[in-house]
This record gives C-alpha cells, structure tokens and sequence, in this order.
C-alpha cells in the first residue's frame, strides 16, 4: 500500500509526523506529491487550539508539487506531470 507523510493533530498543542496511506481519489480531485509547503499562522493555531474531535487531522493548507494522479470527473486539462499549487482546508 502506497502510503505518504503528514502533520498530524495527535493533541491539543501537539503535533506528529505520521505515515499514512494514501487518500483514494473521489471525484473531480486529482493526487499531488508535495513538494513545498507554506506555514501560516493558522496552521499552529488549529494545532494550539484543537479540541478532541480534531485529533488524528491533519493539518496544513497550502501546497505546491507535481500531479501524480488524476481522479474521475475531472474536467479541467490536468494530466500525470502537470505542476499543481493550491489551498486545502486542513485540520
């Protein structure tokens, strides 16, 4: 099972690095391998102020890195190789 790295919310105030699998594709939503991230402000704020429920998030919202897979329904020209940037919502 492929699996990759994230930032994950293990307790209020407190942050891992876990290996985890890779999330499956739904539709209209393509898979990047990051390659750069930006940390904001509110990244450590939703890791400080987590509350049980949010425990196992992962937190983290802007990326930028390469398409490595595209999802059905996507209508946009993206393909395998394409550079992708953008924003989640994370935590």
């Amino acid at each position: 099972m492929a699996t990759n790295k994230a930032i994950v919310i293990a307790e209020k105030g407190k942050a891992e690095i876990r290996e985890l699998p890779l999330p499956k594709l739904t539709e209209g939503h393509i898979l990047v391998k990051v390659k750069a991230v930006g940390l904001n402000p509110t990244d450590w704020k939703a890791i400080h102020s987590a509350e049980p429920d949010r425990f196992g998030s992962r937190s983290g919202c802007d990326y930028a890195g390469e398409v490595v897979e595209v999802g059905p329904g996507v209508t946009k020209d993206v393909k395998k190789g394409d550079r992708s940037a953008g924003s989640v919502f994370g935590a």
